[in-house]
């Protein structure tokens, strides 16, 4: 899900009463390519605050979730994330998922010292997130778990973790997981992908908007 297009959406859930709503659950193990259970492993739903971590058998669950189409996200550090779109209908749905170690690995950059970094580190934040209004209100909490490596132009990262944005304005932190980040520093073109999920905080009621719907619209736009 492309970060530009998640930076300015206002997510609140409608308090109206809903009487005939019938709610359902997720549930499955994670598993390694070689049949064992992987325990503390990420799983969350895109685009919600939904996210658990397995347990010592590898299984986790999602519950009271409502009928419709749910992108799940395995995400466990030295393997290969994965996600599956899966339908709720009028029962509850069991998926397991087989989890690849991870042969790709970023060749981490000798800077020297910490300038180096930084100066990646805004190339990067400029890159994903921009130079508007609304991006100079936002604030990577753990630029820690960031890692880059460059081959000759192209500026490369990924993350070990969630990087957690702060926008007060959204109400939400946005936690969003790269799964590829290359940015040409010549041609000045971007490609990345990655996964979002979000946490709750307090926020600005006047940016808030009571509906169901995902208002999406470009970051830079």
């Amino acid at each position: 899900m492309k970060l530009k297009l998640i930076l300015y959406l206002i997510l609140v859930f409608s308090t109206a009463k809903t009487f005939s709503q019938n709610f359902y659950s997720i549930t499955g193990k994670v598993k390694s390519d070689k049949g064992n259970p992987i325990e503390y492993a990420t799983v969350f739903l895109e685009g919600s605050t939904e996210l658990t971590k397995t347990n010592s058998n590898g299984e986790f669950i999602f519950e009271g979730l409502k009928p419709g189409n749910h992108k799940v996200v395995v995400r466990m550090l030295g393997y290969s994330s994965v996600n599956e779109t899966l339908i709720i209908n009028d029962k509850k749905v069991t998926k397991d998922f087989i989890l690849s170690e991870s042969s790709v690995q970023l060749k981490e950059v000798a800077i020297g010292n910490n300038s180096k970094r930084k100066e990646l580190m805004e190339l990067f934040f400029l890159t994903l997130i921009g130079r508007s209004e609304n991006a100079a209100s936002c604030k990577i909490l753990n630029p820690e778990v960031i890692e880059f490596s460059t081959n000759g132009n192209v500026l490369q990262a990924t993350s070990k973790d969630f990087i957690i944005i702060e926008n007060k304005n959204l109400g939400y932190n946005l936690k969003y997981l790269i799964n590829n980040f290359r940015h040409n520093t010549k041609s000045q073109i971007t490609v990345y992908d990655g996964s979002c999920n979000f946490g709750d905080m307090p926020g600005n009621e006047k940016l808030q908007v009571d509906t169901h719907f995902q208002q999406l619209q470009t970051l830079k736009g």
